[in-house]
């Protein structure tokens, strides 16, 4: 077997640390079907069990490796990379077995086909999955099965499009967290399959808590026994770190049921949603969801209620769950018995089939716009829908409210077409909070002044749609050129193309902007905000001249994303007292100005040299491309946290005069880097507290903060 290089995260920690990995040199030997002894070295190149396989494995056949005793995986785990399109079944052999993950793994085949299946669902033949105490990430572009139980730990399911599987009895017992994510860069959405047709399993508490921030979970009902019940503690819908423009493409979490002729259902204790995600929920039989009365019903129950809003079941007014859409169908209804279900086209919605001008005879109707309709008027002062939705448009389609407001009493309003949907309404959301979804077709807008006293949210609809064109960057977001008046957040979890730069909270507003999606910058001079959060990307991909200015009303915020630049001129401001942290990459071809506050950056800042005027803050841990400029009565902000203290790397120069601010505790004995240059630092630097000093070190290239040992007795004479 020839030597062979194997790329693990544990590999990549010490490249990225500047050393050099230590390359295992053994390998797996056995390529032909059979059942083969995991820990006899006869199955392994120079008698070394290493847990690594070879890149000359080529076997496209099923090999099961058996375990006669437990075992521990350790740094290398099952971290491989092969060619072939095999199967690995892990399995106990003559009684059931305990495997330990002692590190993180990756499994990356670079074929067509191949899967990886832990245990059995035989007795005598389980192996059992100890997560070691810890958080262990499993990273797959393959299929990854679970048969038997996993306990002592967090479980962070990592990969593209193909399945992660619980199967058989298998679950994350105890305390236990299960994370579905998205690879980073990656527009193909993970999937969790829960439970499979030919099993038989009933009961099972998969795990205490189900966080999902991005992909489908697919629960199953099994065709044996009495049907299925799975159950979680919390579910926490959150959203995926976006570090791509088109990485909002599954903008927010979806459950999927696949039922059988046997009944399925799954329970949640809460739904945590984080940042106000939506729940998208689809299933292979819509008229299932919520039927418990018949024989393969499916139902999703929540211990702890749902809130709804809307009138009564069965009339066009029908209460709702604005932040659920059942996929295709609609807004999502529920009760305490039945679970979520669709919300019925015939008696709980009124359908506008036909060209309409006029007022509605109803208030608080749940209005659904047919996919033929060209256009819609309200023509009353004050409409009041519950909803309102449009179908699946094959043409342009616009809906206006000519002479007063559109009041949408449950705050969802749906946007989905093919061609194009224009939404031209003053709208007023009340006190509940609003929520955007649309599905990637051609984009959609929005024009007019939105109110409120709860936010906004936009979604985008993630699974089971075309990819998006990334040459057109406003394919299958919702363009905005409303005016805001309402206050709380705007959280944007899908894909929003920004063209008004009045609709963001700022000013005597209060609420900061998230971006957990794709933010899309169009053609205004300057987006003003609050604080920005989230984990999602900001871009000006166009020939627009933009500013990004945060942190109005002297709002703290921290922004783990990315904002980039493909093209117009991108500056970037920071106003306001407050303290902005930013985790991500900067790019810009413009100004990026401390006005005001703290600037924290801890990610890689191209194409600006930054200034900092009198009385603002630079700091952080990032990688500035740039010269920096202080004013005289500036600062450099060190922030330190656990006792870590950050230092800022600068490719250029670092001019003008400035104090050092140090937050945070800095322990006695401390003496660490805090700026460092690739030039000498001709800026001057005065301590600001009298219990630290500043030393120059390098040939004057990087800056020192030194905290004394308190301990030390200094006497003078």
């Amino acid at each position: 077997m020839k030597p062979h290089a194997l790329l693990t995260l544990t590999s990549l920690a010490l490249l990225s640390a500047g050393l050099c990995p230590v390359h295992a040199d053994t390998g797996w030997l056995q390529t032909t079907a059979g059942t083969y002894s995991f820990t006899d070295i006869e199955n392994w190149q120079d008698g070394i069990v290493s847990g690594l396989f070879g890149d000359n494995l080529t076997s496209k056949v099923t090999l099961n490796l058996t375990f006669d005793r437990d075992w521990t995986f350790g740094e290398n785990g099952l971290s491989f990379a092969h060619p072939g399109e095999v199967t690995f079944i892990l399995r106990g052999y003559g009684t059931d077995r305990t495997a330990t993950f002692a590190s993180d793994m990756a499994w990356a085949p670079p074929a067509t086909k191949g899967n990886l299946v832990f245990g059995s669902a035989t007795a005598g033949q389980h192996l059992d999955i100890d997560l070691g105490g810890g958080t262990r990430t499993l990273s797959s572009t393959f299929p990854v099965s679970f048969y038997n139980t996993l306990s002592n730990g967090d479980l962070m399911l990592e990969g593209t499009a193909n399945p992660f599987g619980f199967y058989g009895a298998s679950a994350l017992a105890g305390t236990g967290t299960i994370t579905l994510r998205k690879s980073a860069g990656n527009t193909a959405m993970p999937i969790l399959r829960i439970g499979e047709e030919s099993g038989s399993d009933a009961g099972r508490r998969i795990a205490s808590t189900l966080r999902l921030e991005a992909g489908t979970v697919q629960f199953y009902a099994r065709k044996n026994g009495s049907g299925a019940e799975d159950s979680f503690g919390t579910v926490q819908l959150a959203s995926s770190p976006k570090t791509a423009p088109g990485d909002y493409q599954g903008g927010y979490p979806v459950f999927s049921f696949r039922s059988s002729s046997k009944p399925l259902t799954v329970r949640v204790g809460t739904f945590d949603r984080v940042h106000d995600t939506l729940l998208d929920i689809s299933a292979n039989n819509y008229t299932l969801l919520g039927s418990a009365e018949a024989a393969n019903a499916v139902r999703l129950l929540v211990e702890d209620g749902v809130e709804t809003v809307g009138g009564s079941a069965g009339t066009t007014s029908c209460a709702i769950v604005p932040w659920a859409r059942i996929a295709e169908t609609g807004f999502a209804v529920y009760d305490a018995a039945n679970g979520f279900r669709a919300l019925s086209a015939d008696t709980e919605r009124r359908t506008i089939s036909e060209a309409f001008e006029g007022e509605l005879e109803t208030e608080g109707e749940n209005v659904y716009i047919a996919s033929g309709v060209s256009k819609v008027e309200f023509t009353g002062q004050r409409t009041v829908v519950n909803s309102l939705a449009t179908g699946y448009a094959t043409v342009a389609q616009e809906v206006v409210a000519t002479n007063g407001t559109l009041v949408v009493t449950s705050g969802a309003v749906m946007l989905d077409s093919n061609q194009r949907v224009c939404l031209r309404a003053n709208l007023d959301f009340g006190g509940r909070r609003g929520y955007f979804t649309n599905r990637p077709g051609k984009y959609s807008e929005l024009h007019g002044s939105v109110a409120g006293s709860s936010g906004i949210t936009f979604g985008s609809i993630p699974l089971g749609t075309p990819q998006v064109p990334a040459t057109y960057p406003g394919q299958g977001s919702l363009s905005v050129y409303s005016t805001g008046t309402f206050t709380g957040d705007v959280t944007i979890v899908g894909n929003v193309w920004l063209q008004s730069d009045s609709f963001l909270p700022s000013g005597n507003r209060t609420g900061d902007t998230v971006v957990d999606g794709n933010l899309r910058i169009g053609n205004a001079p300057a987006f003003t905000m609050n604080g920005l959060r989230g984990r999602g990307t900001i871009t000006l991909n166009n020939s627009f001249n933009s500013s990004i200015v945060v942190g109005d009303n002297d709002s703290d915020a921290d922004f783990e994303g990315n904002i980039n630049r493909t093209g117009g001129t991108l500056a970037f401001r920071k106003i306001g007292e407050g303290t902005q942290r930013i985790g991500g990459s900067i790019t810009l071809n413009g100004t990026l100005a401390v006005e005001k506050g703290t600037l924290l950056l801890d990610g890689d800042v191209t194409g600006t040299s930054p200034s900092v005027a009198a009385g603002a803050a630079l700091g952080g841990a990032g990688l500035i491309t740039g010269n920096i400029t202080f004013a005289e009565g500036s600062s450099l902000a060190v922030a330190v946290t656990d006792g870590a203290v950050p230092c800022l790397t600068v490719n250029g120069e670092v001019t003008g005069s400035a104090g050092v601010v140090v937050s945070g505790e800095l322990r006695d004995g401390t003496s660490a880097c805090i700026l460092r240059s690739d030039s000498p630092i001709a800026a001057t630097f005065t301590a600001t507290s009298s219990r630290i000093r500043l030393e120059k070190r390098v040939n004057n290239t990087e800056l020192w903060v030194v905290k004394p040992d308190s301990s030390t007795v200094i006497v003078f004479r």
